[in-house]
C-alpha cells in the first residue's frame, strides 16, 4: 500500500468515525471547502501539510470547533 493510500483510509475512517456514516464521510471528503481554499479535503491530503489540515478539521469537527 502506497503512502497516498495509507493516508486515504486514514482519512477516509476518521471522518467516518467522526461523521458517523460512511456516506456522510464520503460527501464530506469528495466536496470543496473553504477551508481547503476551494479544494476538497481528499485533493490536499497527498502532502504532510494537506494531510494534518484534514485532520486537525476532522478533529475540531468531532469536537463541535468549526471556526
Amino acid at each position: 500500500m502506497s503512502q497516498s493510500d495509507e493516508r486515504i483510509e486514514q482519512v477516509k475512517l476518521r471522518a467516518i468515525d467522526v461523521f458517523g456514516s460512511e456516506a456522510i464521510a464520503l460527501r464530506w471528503l469528495n466536496a470543496p471547502r473553504p477551508q481547503f481554499n476551494g479544494h476538497s479535503p481528499l485533493s490536499v491530503i497527498d502532502t504532510d501539510e494537506g494531510f494534518d489540515e484534514v485532520m486537525c478539521m476532522l478533529l475540531r469537527i468531532a469536537h463541535g470547533v468549526y471556526s
